[in-house]
């Protein structure tokens, strides 16, 4: 056994050895490749890039409705997820070094939530980044817009989760908002 081990080795360790030599008889050694990361070239992938693919994202407002029945009553439940045109938010330079912008403009962006149960108003909030300052720290405070929002409905609540994010950036935080479909109470977090 002993004896068969060393003998795989060896042939193992020919096998490579043998290949190595074809591989270099046989390949054409390339010329070397030098790349030349330009700022005017980055700013130019980024602006071209990036910037389309976050703002068509960001400006992508939407309606989510459903219909349905919890312990015999029947909810309706909508989130709007909307840009409020009346409020700019002014995103700085120092955030922005990658693009080469000297500042960023877009417009604050918040989510309605509205419930009914059995056909009547049990629930209506509108959440925007002020709902959660208790979890953002300043410059999220400052510069941050309501991203990426979603809704799930699991075990009696209605949840709306979304990032606040500093736009173009990847500094952010996950917040949630629920609400308990028995009583109408809310929970941020």
């Amino acid at each position: 056994m002993k004896y068969l081990c060393l003998m795989a080795v060896f042939i193992v360790s020919c096998t490579s050895r043998v290949q190595d030599r074809i591989q270099m008889r046989d390949s054409v050694t390339p010329a070397p490749v030098h790349f030349s990361f330009e700022r005017d070239s980055l700013d130019e992938v980024y602006s071209n890039n990036i910037i389309p693919e976050f703002e068509a994202s960001y400006k992508h407002t939407f309606t989510i409705d459903t219909s349905f029945e919890f312990k015999d009553t029947a909810f309706f439940i909508r989130m709007e997820y909307l840009l409020d045109s009346t409020a700019k938010v002014v995103v700085p330079k120092k955030y922005l070094q990658l693009y080469g912008l000297e500042e960023y403009v877009v417009y604050a962006s918040y989510c309605n939530l509205t419930i009914e149960k059995n056909g009547a108003p049990f629930f209506q909030k509108r959440m925007d980044k002020r709902m959660f300052y208790d979890a953002l720290d300043v410059p999220k405070k400052a510069y941050a817009v309501i991203y990426a929002p979603h809704m799930s409905i699991d075990a009696g609540k209605a949840t709306v989760c979304c990032s606040v994010s500093i736009p173009l950036t990847d500094i952010g935080e996950g917040v949630c908002v629920e609400v308990d479909l028995r009583n109408g109470e809310m929970e941020v977090r």
